[in-house]
């Protein structure tokens, strides 16, 4: 009896184990390139590769995705730049509410390598909070946003459009209270160069 009881437990937890990581496969059936297995844990991290854009990465944490492009590699000084930062809800919910600060989901931080100057988003204090549909990107362009300073670089980087020649750093953050006492953060990088 005590040996039927043991394999019945058995069966039970192959078939949990098999179930859950078929719906992890699901989840990330819609990004470009699916990332390996290794990859698909928590915090992973993978390049992918989009017609429409030359640099493309994503990162992947419990049920959301986190998705960086640019348009380009390289742009000239001050061109429009055509950054986009994407999340993506891939949970087991139709819909899930997430609060988060300020109007925006995901905040941009510069950081350009030559001067060795990093431009950190400003910090809202406003609470928010979103509506995220299952198995769709949310789409949020790069915004300039940060604190001003006197510096020569400092002025041309806020008062005129695109960046100013250098090469770059770009990463995108989200930081979602899920529920009162859980929250996600992820963050994405690129590089670009501006010459």
């Amino acid at each position: 009896m005590f040996l039927i009881l043991i394999g019945m437990l058995f069966l039970l937890f192959t078939a949990c184990v098999i179930g859950t990581e078929t719906r992890q496969e699901e989840k990330l059936e819609s990004i470009p390139n699916e990332p390996n297995d290794r990859e698909k844990s928590k915090g992973s991290n993978v390049a992918t590769q989009d017609t429409d854009y030359e640099i493309d990465k994503h990162v992947t944490d419990r049920d959301f995705v986190l998705r960086l492009v640019s348009e380009e590699h390289t742009y000239s000084p001050h061109e429009k730049v055509n950054i986009k930062g994407m999340v993506k809800y891939v949970g087991e919910m139709e819909e899930i509410e997430v609060g988060h600060g300020g109007f925006s989901l995901i905040s941009f931080n510069v950081r350009e390598k030559n001067h060795d100057i990093t431009i950190n988003s400003v910090a809202p204090s406003i609470a928010n909070s979103s509506v995220l549909t299952q198995g769709k990107w949310k789409k949020e362009s790069f915004q300039k946003s940060g604190e001003i300073k006197e510096t020569d670089f400092h002025q041309a980087y806020f008062n005129k459009d695109g960046l100013p020649k250098g090469s770059y750093t770009i990463t995108a953050t989200i930081n979602f209270r899920l529920e009162e006492d859980k929250k996600l953060i992820l963050s994405e990088s690129i590089d670009i160069e501006v010459e």
